[in-house]
């Protein structure tokens, strides 16, 4: 069954129809200029052909949920490994999906504000989360193996969980690993659980 991908938020805002174009905020029509001018380019600007490691994961170990804990410690480095870009890949997601959003909520302002010079400048913002957006989901797209990005919102933090769970009743039991891991594991159930 494929994830879904979208989902409707009803909303209801009065929108202003600036019909006047001269220029009443001229501080923000400057920083309207200068967002222009200094905005980077998530296509131009990054070397998307840096190639990562995913061997070495993502983020520090230290940053994983269970890191240090003796289950932690009983995995060997390929597991940690692997436990680290699911995790990692799980926050990343959580953050694209706050950047989507704030794109959203910026672009209902633009339909808000009063005002060219605020209309303009708002726009940026808008373009600013887009860009937060394009960059986080390019990364776990094509750097981090290709992740289902839209099914980690409501997945647990891992892709493959049962990777956990055997791994759990290898060394004794599933339960003390959860909770090491992670206080959101503990509100999941797999089927094998």
């Amino acid at each position: 069954m494929a994830a879904e991908t979208s989902h409707r938020v009803a909303t209801s805002f009065e929108t202003f129809f600036q019909r006047d174009y001269h220029s009443e905020a001229p501080d923000l029509r400057r920083l309207y200029e200068n967002a222009k001018r200094d905005q980077w380019n998530a296509s131009r600007d990054i070397d998307w052909k840096m190639s990562v490691d995913l061997e070495r994961g993502i983020f520090a170990d230290e940053l994983i949920d269970g890191h240090g804990s003796e289950y932690w410690n009983r995995l060997d480095k390929r597991r940690q490994s692997e436990l680290n870009v699911e995790f990692s890949c799980w926050r990343l997601s959580q953050l694209l999906h706050g950047e989507e959003g704030a794109m959203l909520a910026c672009s209902q302002l633009v339909d808000m504000v009063p005002g060219n010079d605020a209309k303009f400048f708002q726009t940026t913002q808008v373009q600013d989360e887009a860009r937060h957006a394009e960059v986080l989901s390019r990364y776990l797209i094509e750097k981090a193996g290709g992740r289902r990005v839209a099914e980690f919102i409501r997945s647990p933090p891992t892709s493959r969980p049962c990777l956990i769970i055997s791994w759990a009743r290898a060394n004794g039991s599933s339960k003390p690993l959860a909770c090491s891991l992670s206080p959101r594991l503990l509100r999941w159930r797999c089927s094998e659980c």
